[in-house]
């Protein structure tokens, strides 16, 4: 099984702002960089709105507000608040040198499979992920950003990026395993025989996402909510995996040594395997 669409079309989006020759860079080219993921942002009329991404450009002065849609219909009340959002709602969230010229776009993010009947229920902008190209469409704020968005950009021989955002907290746990897993390791690696990690403690589960989750620019909320889902991924391992159980009972008891280490490293490692072979499985069926 792999990441919801939802999971991917973040992934997407992120990657058009990172400066890659594996995907498009198009507006990493144009001087963004996600600066808010997850983040619930307070209207002056007391309503709010939780887009997916803000990216922004210093250069520009200018944030593209972006929410992922994998479905087929538009919430019209998400959509009202959305067209309410000012520019100075944003500023308590960007830092810039000139808050009074800042401008924005809000956009939703979605694939060409269901793109037409989404349309159908906004007048905001797209940008619109196909299997061979995405393509923005609409007016995306100043000329520079639609003649460089609003046309065909290839997708052809380019890699999905699938790390800058690996889950949400509704994805299915074989997706999040994985990435849990190896978070752990990196964790593990990282202290050595330094420190005792209690893996059981929530200390672990916050250490483990900022190694794999872009930590710094998540909102509060939903670092809860990510910590939350790895701690019962954790849990679930304890309690359906001996080996794991007793490996990190014996560190949690002090014996924290090489071969300790080293034995739970490689269960994790297992582990992974294991996960991603179901992966393939369940996409071969």
């Amino acid at each position: 099984m792999f990441a919801s669409e939802h999971t991917r079309l973040v992934n997407r989006f992120i990657g058009l702002c990172k400066d890659t020759i594996k995907w498009p860079n198009i507006l990493h080219q144009l001087g963004y960089s996600v600066e808010l993921i997850e983040q619930t942002i307070n209207l002056k009329n007391a309503a709010k709105v939780h887009p997916d991404i803000v990216a922004f450009s210093q250069k520009h002065l200018h944030a593209i507000v972006a929410d992922c849609k994998s479905g087929k219909n538009i919430d019209t009340d998400q959509d009202s608040r959305y067209t309410k959002l000012e520019s100075d709602d944003l500023k308590y969230f960007i830092t810039t040198y000139d808050p009074k010229r800042l401008k924005h776009v809000v956009c939703y993010v979605d694939t060409d499979h269901n793109h037409d009947s989404l349309k159908s229920f906004t007048k905001l902008s797209f940008v619109t992920f196909g299997d061979e190209v995405v393509q923005g469409e609409r007016d995306f704020g100043y000329d520079e950003l639609n003649k460089s968005l609003c046309r065909p950009i290839s997708l052809n021989k380019m890699l999905e990026p699938t790390s800058y955002y690996p889950f949400s907290p509704d994805d299915d746990q074989s997706v999040i395993a994985p990435h849990i897993l190896r978070g752990l390791i990196s964790y593990l690696t990282h202290k050595g025989q330094k420190i005792r990690p209690q893996i059981k403690s929530p200390t672990t589960a916050v250490e483990i996402l900022k190694i794999i989750h872009p930590y710094d620019i998540m909102s509060s909320k939903h670092k809860d909510q990510l910590i939350k889902t790895i701690e019962d991924v954790l849990q679930i391992f304890l309690n359906s995996n001996k080996e794991f159980n007793d490996q990190v009972t014996k560190i949690e008891k002090g014996e924290f040594n090489i071969a300790t280490f080293r034995s739970l490293v490689k269960i994790c490692e297992d582990m992974i395997k294991e996960f991603e072979s179901q992966k393939k499985i369940t996409d071969v069926f």
